[in-house]
């Protein structure tokens, strides 16, 4: 062959693997992020796609292929010097398109219906959503594992750096002799991670007795806790009661809300922790009594010790080893959580679209897991499709007095009907004022996108590059 035919030859080969080998990259950079993957050419869009991107939950751009960075140059207002600035820029501010319709954008619909199109150039590409959910795990790694988690424990996270360092260390408490005192706010999962370390332990087999020191009343937790024999106080039960702590005799004691527990009964719980027996009310002689003791409180137990709420002794008593469970908006597994807890919701579990995802992690979560789960449920019988939508979130997530008078009508189908056409007109005039610019009208108008476009549809309001 002629030199510059077989010149041109060597480069077409090298650009076509440098393109694969870029793809391979980026799909093991972003395995657990969105990936969109956008063609030219129908018939080739889903099988040699010219164009990635990956997204974050909430539609920010967090990586590209080469062809992609020319595309979004292109596409972005004014000269693009570093390929960084692109990072970070919002996925809707290259195309007309929400981020909330990604999902409809999956492999289930024909490619000839997944067309969306770039907001300067209009120009018309056929798009393939890949959901995080959908690609296959990465193949499980050949080095060897010196120490394997207990699976009830590895259960707990799904990659949070704080949880990895306590189950690290819960690994090797499992069966020691140790008392263990959990922290953390109210609803962190607290007696989830005490029932791990039971199911992990020599006592597994055994029972797990949980108690409550803020739900029993003052007068009964006594006699709960300890029992007593017959005939000890009038109202007793004729055959006696053997009482939580001998219920647990060889498992576990869980007493969550320590810090609740009467000043009365701290000095008993304590005689039970250092001599490991127990002594009914109105019996004579005590009963040994072999368990394991997990606490657990959202107080600070060293500032009830000081105010004289707390001994002193049974704190120390209690704080062998001493685990503090990270609050639900700190943790870096937030997304894995959500999906394990929308598992048992469906024997096909919904997705939790992008947007939803974004407005879900904005959330303070005062109730933490608890809260979450009491609102994931609520989503996955609400939803549509088995897709999660920002509609389908409780009403926390979309707060009143937003909305301005001039699109009040826009946002609520129990007020008062105007005409289609001042509505329309209503968001036409916003849509014009901000150059037909969605970010810039959400944030005049005070509506989400979504909603934007979803008002621009009904009324069939077109930007003028998309006019034929």
């Amino acid at each position: 062959p002629q030199p510059k035919s077989s010149q041109h030859l060597a480069l077409k080969l090298v650009q076509h693997h440098a393109h694969r080998i870029e793809k391979a990259n980026l799909y093991k950079e972003f395995g657990r992020e969105w990936i969109i993957k956008l063609g030219s050419s129908e018939e080739f869009a889903d099988v040699d796609p010219e164009f990635l991107l990956a997204l974050d939950p909430s539609g920010s751009i967090i990586g590209f292929n080469h062809s992609m960075q020319t595309l979004l140059a292109q596409e972005a207002p004014g000269a693009v010097e570093n390929p960084n600035e692109l990072l970070g820029r919002h996925f809707e501010d290259f195309f007309d398109c929400p981020v909330n319709k990604l999902p409809e954008f999956v492999l289930s619909r024909p490619t000839g219906q997944r067309v969306l199109h770039t907001q300067a150039q209009a120009r018309t590409l056929f798009a393939q959503a890949i959901p995080p959910q959908m690609r296959a795990p990465a193949p499980p790694q050949s080095s060897p594992v010196v120490v394997a988690t207990p699976p009830a424990l590895a259960d707990l996270t799904g990659g949070d750096p704080v949880l990895q360092r306590h189950l690290a260390k819960a690994e090797r408490l499992v069966n020691a002799n140790v008392s263990i005192l959990l922290l953390g706010e109210t609803g962190t999962g607290k007696e989830r991670f005490a029932k791990a370390l039971h199911e992990s332990s020599s006592r597994a087999n055994a029972p797990f007795v949980a108690v409550n020191c803020a739900a029993i009343p003052e007068s009964l937790i006594e006699s709960e806790l300890f029992g007593y024999v017959p005939g000890t106080f009038t109202g007793a039960q004729t055959k006696g009661k053997r009482g939580l702590i001998l219920e647990a005799n060889g498992g576990t004691l869980f007493l969550d809300e320590i810090g609740d527990m009467p000043l009365s009964l701290q000095a008993r719980l304590l005689r039970v922790l250092a001599e490991r027996e127990v002594l009914p009310l109105g019996a004579v002689n005590p009963l040994p009594v072999n368990l394991r003791v997990i606490s657990a409180t959202h107080q600070d137990l060293v500032q009830q010790i000081e105010a004289g709420r707390f001994r002193d002794d049974l704190y120390y008593r209690l704080n062998g080893a001493i685990f503090t469970l990270p609050p639900l908006r700190e943790r870096q597994d937030f997304e894995w959580l959500v999906r394990r807890l929308l598992e048992p919701q469906a024997a096909t579990p919904p997705q939790v679209s992008p947007e939803a995802m974004r407005l879900l992690r904005q959330h303070t979560w005062p109730g933490n897991i608890r809260e979450l789960r009491n609102v994931l449920e609520f989503a996955a019988a609400v939803c549509h499709n088995l897709w999660v939508l920002p509609q389908d979130l409780p009403e926390q997530f979309h707060p009143s007095g937003l909305v301005p008078p001039l699109l009040l009508n826009l946002s609520s189908e129990a007020l008062p009907r105007t005409p289609e056409q001042e509505r329309s007109q209503a968001l036409e005039a916003a849509l014009i004022r901000n150059q037909w610019n969605i970010s810039k009208t959400t944030r005049e108008v005070g509506l989400s996108r979504a909603t934007i476009y979803r008002h621009m549809e009904r009324y069939g309001i077109v930007p003028p590059n998309r006019r034929g």
